[in-house]
């Protein structure tokens, strides 16, 4: 018996024309795996950079304080958003972070703003 795969096939009755379709069927079964896999590793990255990653991340750099004057003072309010600095935004909680905000003394109205590196 021999072991080279088109005698095998010619054996089983698939003939030529048939082994040359069922390489056709394996090769166009491989491009679909690897058009999946690719398709999934681009979306497994692109989650990854929304939701984990810190380029998308809250910068401290750039948070911005409008309105402090008189009695606020601007060290309270950056402590108060201190631990969400470098979190994806996706996963900043606005809304506990402005509470935070507005938890420091004197401090009238407390908002998030964004899209962008900003809250």
């Amino acid at each position: 018996m021999s072991r080279d795969p088109g005698h095998e096939r010619e054996q089983r009755g698939l003939g030529p024309a048939g082994a040359e379709k069922a390489a056709a069927n394996r090769r166009l079964l491989l491009r679909r795996v690897g058009i999946t896999l690719a398709a999934v590793a681009v979306l497994a990255g692109l989650a990854w950079v929304v939701l984990a990653s810190p380029l998308l991340a809250l910068d401290g750099e750039r948070i911005e304080i409008d309105g402090v004057g008189g009695h606020v003072d601007p060290a309270l309010v950056r402590a108060a958003v201190e631990p969400e600095i470098g979190t994806p935004l996706l996963r900043v909680d606005t809304g506990e972070v402005a509470g935070r905000v507005a938890s420091v003394p004197a401090v009238e109205e407390a908002r998030s703003r964004g899209p962008g590196r900003t809250a």
